[in-house]
């Protein structure tokens, strides 16, 4: 009774052991073949293994465009070294280099770890490889030979005269002493070799300073009448003032004798406002008068000959109760 207890037990386990790895097989044939995150569900992980099979599978037929499509849609679902290296050998394989060398690169900062050593190894070579392609030459001719240049790429220092650059546009730059800075723009191809001539021109120096043309008699002679032309200009605004001075006060004389006789605002107003007028172009005049009268003496004196004495002008302002004006005198 205990011998048939004991064979039931072990069936029994031998049963539930058979069913946990069915189990375990089931989920492992559903797992894509590479480390996955484990916040991927279960029909991703499923969708990620197919898209992944696929890939593999066009890869073996030659069809890398497609194959690179499934390989990027398995990464898409769950992102690991191996959908990333796929990629990397499908951009190669259909001749997309510098794309190439960023997938290897992403492969490569996965990292792939210890289950991808060769792997590895081989994109780092791949990518030595591909970037020697993408480099182009410049060569540098310099004109004149002689000259100690120094060499700039797109602002920073380079060493020539063969340059070794990126495909491209770039902007070259080249300086020596004595001679101004030469720019050239230009655009590096993959692969390729390109002569490129650069010519030095000297330093310009700075202009000789002209010298001031000679003065002769006859600007000097010049000067003085236009001197005196404007002295007398000045000299007939001031008369004009002093027409206006005299208008000006007679109609002021004339309203504050009418206000005697019949005081009013309005007559207050017009001999207060005429009297006002009359002292301002009063002064207008004897200032303009007093300029007029020593521009007209300076012109003359100027006009003279160099033997003759110099003109002395006087000018003498006076004032009183009754009014002011200025006195004027010159003697040559």
């Amino acid at each position: 009774m205990h011998a048939r207890g004991g064979r039931c037990l072990r069936a029994l386990l031998a049963l539930l052991a058979l069913s946990v790895m069915a189990t375990i097989t089931s989920h492992s044939l559903a797992l894509p073949p590479w480390p996955i995150a484990q916040t991927a569900d279960w029909k991703t992980k499923q969708e990620a293994r197919k898209a992944y099979a696929g890939g593999k599978a066009k890869m073996g037929k030659g069809d890398y465009a497609g194959a690179l499509e499934d390989f990027r849609n398995a990464d898409r679902l769950v992102p690991g070294a191996a959908p990333k290296y796929q990629i990397a050998v499908c951009l190669d394989r259909l001749g997309k280099a510098e794309e190439a060398v960023a997938a290897y690169r992403a492969f490569l900062d996965t990292p792939p770890g210890d289950k991808y050593v060769t792997e590895a190894a081989d994109a780092t070579k791949r990518v030595a490889e591909l970037e020697q392609q993408l480099i182009g030459k410049v060569k540098l001719n310099i004109t004149p030979a002689g000259a100690a240049a120094t060499i700039t790429v797109d602002g920073a220092p380079a060493q020539g005269p063969e340059l070794s650059l990126k495909p491209g546009r770039h902007t070259i730059i080249v300086s020596a002493p004595g001679y101004q800075d030469a720019k050239q723009e230009i655009e590096v191809k993959a692969g390729a070799t390109a002569d490129v001539t650069i010519t030095l021109a000297p330093t310009v120096g700075p202009s000789p300073t002209p010298l001031p043309d000679p003065i002769d008699d006859d600007e000097e002679e010049g000067d003085g009448q236009g001197l005196m032309i404007a002295g007398f200009v000045v000299l007939g605004v001031g008369v004009v003032a002093g027409v206006l001075t005299t208008i000006f006060g007679v109609q002021a004389l004339n309203a504050s004798n009418d206000f005697e006789n019949n005081p009013t605002e309005k007559l207050a107003d017009d001999a207060e406002k005429n009297a006002l007028l009359s002292d301002v172009f009063l002064g207008i005049a004897c200032g303009t008068a007093a300029i007029g009268i020593i521009l007209i003496a300076v012109g003359a004196t100027q006009g003279g000959d160099d033997d003759e004495e110099e003109a002395r002008v006087k000018f003498v302002p006076y004032a009183s109760p009754q009014g002011g004006g200025a006195s004027i005198s010159w003697s040559f």
